[in-house]
């Protein structure tokens, strides 16, 4: 990522961050066509986290975390919350058009979401993801193929969404070797690594 001064990272709770809105709606309801505009923003939005990155006070890219008992996630896939003790849900990743190809985005708003998880407690991500492909060019993950299709209503069609599982420290370390050396930088100054586990999680 070039010119990393003009990047900033805000972990957001509790409210809608600016931006947010105009970009879903420009991408999951307008390109995709996932989202009716009225779906945009819903409760869980105030009950999570938004991990967003701004260029010049700009949203550029977004991805939203839950504790996975309070998310969509057990509704869509039927799995049990005991199961979800310890897993963090990310969704609604994004990325604003024109930065796609510039800036491996991907890989940082992946990083910074695992992270929040991490420090929230969790040992496990999981998610619903739309393209297999994609998700596999910055990690392994584990694909819950022993649950029923997961379909979910678009705007004129269903569309199938994979639901995946995967340790939050091995995917932040993943995403961490994709990234630039002066994101890493940028990371480090503002103590933004992942924590050395705790003698408790040693035992």
């Amino acid at each position: 990522m070039s010119n990393t001064t003009n990047f900033s990272i805000r972990i957001i709770s509790g409210a809608i961050p600016q931006g947010l809105y105009e970009l879903r709606r420009d991408i999951y309801s307008i390109e995709k066509k996932f989202l009716k505009e009225e779906s945009l923003i819903c409760q869980e939005d105030y009950d999570g986290q938004h991990i967003c990155i701004y260029h010049n006070d700009k949203l550029v890219a977004s991805m939203f975390g839950i504790d996975a008992q309070r998310s969509p996630f057990p509704t869509y896939t039927g799995v049990p919350l005991s199961d979800l003790k310890n897993c963090y849900y990310s969704t609604r990743g994004m990325i604003h058009r024109d930065y796609r190809s510039r800036h491996n985005l991907w890989a940082l708003i992946t990083y910074l979401t695992f992270l929040t998880g991490i420090k929230l407690g969790f040992i496990n991500n999981v998610s619903l993801f739309e393209n297999k492909v994609f998700v596999e060019l910055i990690m392994d993950v584990e694909w819950m193929e022993n649950i029923p299709r997961v379909l979910v209503e678009g705007i004129d069609k269903h569309y199938e969404v994979m639901p995946a599982i995967v340790n939050l420290r091995y995917g932040c370390a993943s995403a961490w070797e994709q990234l630039d050396e002066d994101v890493k930088h940028l990371l480090s100054e503002q103590d933004l690594l992942v924590p050395e586990l705790s003698q408790a999680e040693l035992i």
